[in-house]
């Protein structure tokens, strides 16, 4: 996890105002148009992290699940510090699936505040046709057109 956050962001998660010129040294390298290279990269790079640790949290709940012993009278400790731990890795799991979820929120923030910027819209279409006919045994004799 630390190797994903120094590799995007190799300033430290305390030097939020680095961050913040290097975002705008980005944009203004590109004229302020497109997206931002450094969250292009971290996003799906951090969306891929918090996936894996969701499913190794399952993965460990489902053990400790399997692995609870009968429940009895009296000296039931074992059980409650079982479903204890499960419970706290099911809260982590759902917190973090939360997180999942307002990481696609950027991109519906972003085009958002695009859209209330009221920038020019531009479209380039480009159309190229071209056509071969051949005839043969005609009153001209055979022919060979081409258009484009």
């Amino acid at each position: 996890m630390e190797a994903i956050l120094e590799t995007h962001f190799p300033h430290g998660a305390h030097a939020l105002s680095k961050v913040a010129q290097e975002f705008e040294a980005a944009l203004v390298a590109q004229q302020w148009e497109g997206s931002n290279p450094v969250l292009e990269h971290a996003i799906p790079a951090t969306r891929d992290m918090v996936s894996g640790c969701v499913a190794h949290l399952e993965i460990w709940s489902h053990f400790i699940q399997l692995h609870v012993p009968l429940m009895e009278d009296g000296n039931n400790f074992g059980v409650t510090v079982q479903m204890t731990i499960a419970k706290a890795l099911k809260d982590l799991s759902d917190e973090w699936k939360k997180m999942l979820d307002k990481m696609v929120s950027y991109y519906t923030s972003r085009a958002d505040a695009v859209d209330k910027l009221g920038l020019p819209k531009t479209s380039k279409t480009s159309t190229i046709s071209s056509s071969e006919s051949d005839s043969t045994g005609g009153k001209d004799g055979d022919a060979h057109t081409t258009s484009k």
